[in-house]
């Protein structure tokens, strides 16, 4: 599996290189370390000017690149590095689609390059303008034996490809997983393709059924951690999903989601375009799988 890891030496990437080497598999994972060169920085006229203080300069990223080759390595990981120059959340969607990387790894969190907001954060841009599965990371691994993992599934190619990335991803000696699906009840505001929202009234029956559905969803995906070795369990929740995945994330002190980047499972009871952005935003980690996922993978 080919893993692009950027960098800028800031607290969020470096919490993100912890996640990583605490969660990865080292024989199975090679993780390409990428720092961007920013050479300047937009004012807010929308002119540029050279910053001769850039903390991402040419020597300065080397260095960081050397000591963050030395990291990974120390950790039984092949590592190798990148340095690019330009506009980092450009960069990093070009280097990871030309690269054809199958995860790229970001921090996420108050800072970013020369602490500058580009559309809104550079981890926010990549999300959005990339194909590949990403790592988002905001806070570094609870410290116990085993990392938590929530694995939310909606019975969507999406979610099946978010589950086969991590399941690519990650030694299952360090990690223990839960699957979860969500059922909207009735009642409960549903986003519909084009930005509307709709109230979903809903008899026992259907609510009947659709949790029906989602336990199929969930012992779908129990059986597909399982047979990628993980210790696994499956649970069905009912409310918004976001809401009830980031609380399930909480009572289970969870370090990482793992979800589909968008789609609608069956009835729409998981509206994940708009619920992969408030798990992006929230959670300790996010992985959010391809947007472009094989159909019936």
């Amino acid at each position: 599996m080919k893993v692009l890891y950027t960098t800028n030496g800031q607290l969020p990437a470096r919490k993100a290189g912890e996640l990583l080497t605490a969660l990865a598999r080292t024989d199975n994972v090679e993780i390409t370390a990428l720092c961007v060169n920013t050479e300047e920085y937009l004012l807010p006229d929308g002119s540029f000017r050279t910053d001769e203080n850039n903390p991402t300069g040419t020597a300065t990223a080397e260095q960081l690149l050397a000591e963050t080759a030395e990291y990974f390595s120390s950790h039984g990981f092949f590592v190798e590095v990148s340095l690019s120059a330009g506009t980092p959340a450009e960069e990093i969607v070009r280097v990871t689609d030309e690269g054809h990387f199958d995860l790229c790894v970001v921090g996420a969190g108050n800072q970013n390059w020369l602490g500058r907001f580009l559309l809104g954060s550079t981890s926010t841009a990549v999300m959005h303008a990339t194909q590949t599965p990403i790592l988002m990371v905001h806070e570094d691994p609870v410290m116990k034996d085993k990392l938590s993992v929530i694995v939310a599934t909606d019975g969507s190619d999406y979610s099946t490809s978010a589950i086969d990335t991590f399941c690519t991803l990650a030694d299952p000696a360090k990690c223990s997983t839960l699957a979860v699906s969500v059922v909207q009840p009735a009642g409960t505001p549903v986003l519909e393709i084009g930005g509307s929202y709709f109230t979903r009234p809903l008899s026992e029956d259907q609510m009947l059924d659709l949790e029906a559905l989602a336990q199929a969803d969930v012992d779908k995906a129990v059986e597909q951690l399982q047979a990628a070795g993980f210790e696994t369990s499956g649970r069905v929740l009912v409310g918004a999903a976001g809401t009830e995945l980031l609380h399930a994330a909480e009572q289970e002190e969870a370090d990482l989601i793992v979800a589909g980047s968008r789609g609608l499972g069956a009835f729409a009871r998981v509206a994940v375009g708009s619920t992969s952005d408030q798990l992006a935003r929230h959670a300790r980690a996010t992985l959010l799988g391809s947007k472009e996922p094989q159909a019936g993978a």
